[in-house]
């Protein structure tokens, strides 16, 4: 398995070695981690050569600073844990190597947040997310392309714009 996230099919055969059934599966392999928290004053760039990055508090981009998440960078956020962004997050997967943001128990029923306010800009290409939330209020800005969202267990909104927040999808 590679650091990060892989995909495994699994198959099902009939006698005749007809396909019965197929499934892709996610898995997440980690050799290293790298736990964060608080509050990012300086540009900073998360990629997949530290290892799965996991948010076990809460996180906060201070205005005027940019967090860029590197392509085929995986995130996994503790239960209920936020990444506000006052300054710029850019997350720039690609096709080949998306970025990946899942919940740390990787539970379907946990849940995290981005957000963005006042003048909070949140751009992301081909991020892949799984029971998690987008939200942007107070003139903050989400902008989501080619990008995946799921919410397995039906039990979150997955974007929410407020008081002048504008998404962009």
């Amino acid at each position: 398995l590679n650091q990060g996230e892989n995909l495994v099919t699994v198959t099902a055969l009939d006698a005749d070695t007809n396909v019965v059934q197929s499934k892709i599966y996610n898995i997440i392999y980690r050799t290293a981690q790298n736990s964060t928290n608080g509050a990012i004053s300086s540009t900073t760039t998360w990629n997949n050569s530290a290892g799965v990055i996991y948010v076990t508090g809460d996180v906060t981009v201070n205005p005027g600073i940019k967090l860029t998440i590197a392509a085929n960078t995986v995130v996994m956020f503790d239960n209920g844990r936020r990444l506000s962004v006052n300054g710029t997050l850019d997350m720039q997967g690609t096709s080949a190597n998306p970025i990946y943001m899942f919940p740390s128990d990787c539970s379907t029923s946990s849940a995290w947040t981005i957000e963005s306010a006042a003048s909070g800009v949140v751009t992301g290409n081909y991020v892949v997310t799984s029971s998690g939330r987008y939200t942007t209020s107070g003139g903050g800005v989400l902008s989501l392309v080619d990008s995946t969202m799921t919410d397995p267990a039906g039990t979150n909104i997955i974007i929410a714009a407020t008081g002048g927040g504008q998404v962009t999808l």
